[in-house]
């Protein structure tokens, strides 16, 4: 378990990344010139196939998709003896799903208006955009998780297709005219920022027990 400073370090790591994010908010509160620019853009180059595609794939950074997964992942981390990692990765997920919330609600800028929404008008604010946030900080922390065994291109595979996933959800939500490109930055800027304070709290000795290479 962990001491109280590091508890309290903690904490303060993530006052500290919220206080960036409220301030990327405040200056990005009114959408600029190149933000409605690029949901122009976007909306001329709608077809049937691409509405589809970004429709089934910015679920990917949805919290009902990611929070079972991610509860799933660190369950099995922590029976392999990963617990350290499995820290990493709960902690990444949880320490920017309530940050973008608190920032959404705080800021209370409107959702892009001036084109047809093509999904179902989400209910929160518009900045920061919490799918792009969430699949960034959960890819970011994957990252950090480095597999003692030789099958290394296994975990490098996986850290390519969380950023391509990362890459195609962030850019559904502009495209589907969920968010302008200034809440998607500041989604993708706050998560990796948050993991990169997190890691500087937990690069020390590994608590983990010998690994195994992954299977399968």
């Amino acid at each position: 378990m962990w001491d109280r400073s590091t508890v309290i370090n903690g904490i303060v790591y993530w006052c500290g990344v919220e206080l960036l994010l409220l301030l990327f908010g405040r200056l990005t509160a009114l959408p600029s010139l190149f933000d409605l620019h690029i949901q122009a853009r976007l909306a001329e180059a709608r077809s049937e196939f691409i509405d589809e595609f970004f429709r089934t794939i910015t679920w990917a950074g949805s919290l009902y998709l990611l929070f079972p997964a991610t509860a799933a992942a660190v369950v099995w981390m922590v029976k392999k003896g990963w617990r350290l990692d499995a820290r990493r990765l709960g902690l990444s997920l949880f320490g920017v799903v309530a940050g973008v919330y608190l920032a959404k609600e705080i800021g209370a800028k409107p959702r892009p208006s001036l084109w047809p929404v093509l999904i179902p008008g989400p209910s929160s604010f518009s900045f920061p955009s919490a799918h792009t946030a969430q699949i960034v900080a959960v890819t970011a922390a994957i990252c950090f998780i480095r597999p003692s065994c030789r099958n290394h291109y296994r975990w490098f595979l996986l850290i390519i297709l969380g950023i391509l996933l990362a890459s195609a959800v962030s850019i559904s939500r502009m495209y589907l005219q969920a968010h302008y490109l200034s809440d998607v930055v500041g989604g993708a800027g706050y998560a990796v920022c948050w993991v990169l304070a997190l890691e500087s709290l937990l690069r020390r000795p590994s608590e983990d027990s010998p690994r195994n290479c992954i299977t399968g």
